[in-house]
């Protein structure tokens, strides 16, 4: 069952002494990612769908956060995840889930991987998400009136310096 529904997959999961062992790649893309296999190395690629991915430099599914505004405005519930990197740290994971019973956006901040920041994970709920122009062109994207009495940054657009 994934979603309240049921996903039905090409291979038989079995258990073996006590190990469950399931199609990976059924399961995945059921959630949404896409699974690339490398016959060279005998290895695989993984590439979350659902996600906002921001580089110095890149953003890939820029898309998903535009509908996932849309879903806010409209009150339609949608979750999704932010994927930051800036030079020479690991990811920050900041996910967004829009829920119609509380009107409010949740946004759970997740920095343990990244090298770079001192700042701890923390969940925070939010009444709006705003665009704001920065002094270099750009935009940056803020969740706004949130529980913690703060305006918490997301991630910044600069049309010059991206490709998609």
């Amino acid at each position: 069952m994934l979603n309240h529904g049921p996903i039905y997959m090409d291979t038989i999961t079995f258990r073996d002494s006590g190990t469950v062992y399931a199609p990976l790649r059924d399961l995945l893309e059921a959630l949404d990612f896409s699974v690339i296999w490398d016959e060279q190395d005998r290895s695989i690629t993984l590439k979350d769908n659902n996600a906002v991915f921001s580089t110095i430099g890149k953003k890939e599914n820029y898309r998903k956060l535009e509908a996932f505004q849309k879903h806010v405005s409209n009150q339609v519930p949608d979750t999704m995840r932010i994927i930051r990197y800036s030079i020479d740290s690991g990811p920050i994971y900041i996910d967004l889930d829009y829920r119609r019973d509380s009107d409010s956006i949740w946004m759970q901040f997740d920095p343990s991987r990244d090298r770079m920041t001192a700042e701890k994970a923390y969940k925070v709920s939010c009444k709006s998400m705003i665009w704001e122009e920065d002094p270099w062109g750009g935009k940056v994207l803020y969740l706004d009136k949130c529980s913690d009495g703060q305006k918490r940054y997301l991630l910044s657009i600069h049309p010059n310096l991206y490709v998609n």
